[in-house]
């Protein structure tokens, strides 16, 4: 059984070495991922601190401390949610059950905040928005492993419109840890601004931003019912 451990710092040699081997595994498995968002890894975590979120970085590692795995997340604490940034395994390591033992320990984080719960994007698995077969295959595998959990993507809205015709496809998915949805329109929309905010400021223009933050109209969230009701088993 792995352990999961919180990387700390960025300066000795233990966490350095962690932390070419997280970048190491995210090449690998977001092949889309910008190399300077992978590089600068250590400063997105170790960086200036943040005014709305905190930024935290967790590996699993077997007894000889090789790296099986990460997860990072951001917590923004005023509005008790949490952002999944990214979870993946080491290649040749996937269906081992790491990634869903990884995602375990974030609900767990988040259930002891009492958190509204966890939010992440995924990118789309509609054949009509993604055309390169092989990248929906991962989208819809993505999308099964987290539905396991009951994170779905939000309904009705156009959280998954392009800023350009070459940008992908992305869903905005949550999971609101097996509790009953009691997001209002007010409070979706106030998150939803903060997470476009922290990821697409620098290049989104402030009228997408705000056709999408006003997409979500429903009165309460609802989430798209479930397409992968064949296996319900989480790992």
């Amino acid at each position: 059984m792995e352990k999961i451990v919180k990387i700390t710092d960025k300066k000795n040699l233990a966490n350095k070495k962690a932390l070419r081997e997280v970048q190491a595994i995210m090449r690998a498995q977001f092949p889309g991922l910008e190399t300077e968002k992978i590089d600068n890894l250590p400063f997105v975590v170790f960086g200036r601190p943040r005014k709305s979120y905190s930024y935290s970085l967790w590996i699993a590692a077997d007894e000889r401390e090789n790296i099986l795995g990460f997860i990072n997340y951001s917590f923004f604490s005023r509005d008790n949610f949490y952002f999944l940034d990214h979870l993946a395994t080491a290649p040749g390591l996937t269906g081992k059950g790491i990634g869903g033992r990884l995602y375990e320990f974030l609900r767990a984080k988040a259930r002891e905040a009492e958190a509204v719960g966890i939010f992440f994007e995924c990118l789309n698995d509609n054949p009509a928005g993604e055309k390169n077969a092989g990248l929906l295959k991962q989208n819809q595998a993505r999308l099964k492993f987290y539905e396991r959990y009951g994170a779905r993507p939000i309904a009705n809205n156009r959280y998954e419109e392009k800023v350009h015709p070459d940008n992908n496809s992305t869903l905005l998915v949550f999971d609101p840890l097996d509790a009953a949805i009691n997001l209002d329109r007010y409070h979706i929309r106030k998150i939803v601004r903060k997470i476009v905010l922290k990821k697409y400021s620098d290049f989104c223009p402030p009228d997408y931003i705000k056709r999408i933050v006003n997409s979500f109209v429903d009165p309460l969230v609802t989430l798209r019912p479930p397409l992968y009701p064949g296996d319900q088993n989480r790992k």
